[in-house]
């Protein structure tokens, strides 16, 4: 499993409104297909299951669990979300995930830290 994402990637830096309402475009990793994903949809990663989490974040450089064996991950202490997707191309199945947080009232930031193919 390769995360296509090396470094993170600022997605969302200002209004609540704009980050809520934002479709975010990246290009897929297999194919000119372009991956399509927003805040609506997504799930919250630390709502999934115990396996699904240590998967993921052994694979995405910069999630920490928030206490030892807690079962509660974060990425520099901003809450991570996930979306599943396909492309637009040739339906390649991916997983995306991405950060965020409120840094001051009604400002968010996001950024995209993982991009998978789902199996």
């Amino acid at each position: 499993m390769k995360n296509f994402i090396q470094n993170k990637v600022l997605l969302h830096d200002g209004n609540e409104t704009d980050f809520i309402h934002k479709k975010n475009f990246f290009e897929c990793p297999c194919c000119s297909g372009k991956i399509v994903f927003s805040v609506y949809g997504s799930r919250s990663f630390n709502s999934e299951e115990l396996d699904f989490k240590k998967t993921y974040s052994k694979k995405i450089k910069g999630v920490k669990e928030k206490v030892k064996d807690s079962g509660r991950y974060h990425y520099d202490g901003e809450a991570i979300s996930f979306f599943e997707t396909e492309c637009d191309f040739e339906n390649h199945k991916v997983v995306v995930f991405f950060t965020f947080s409120e840094i001051q009232p009604s400002r968010y930031s996001s950024h995209l830290i993982g991009l998978f193919l789902k199996d």
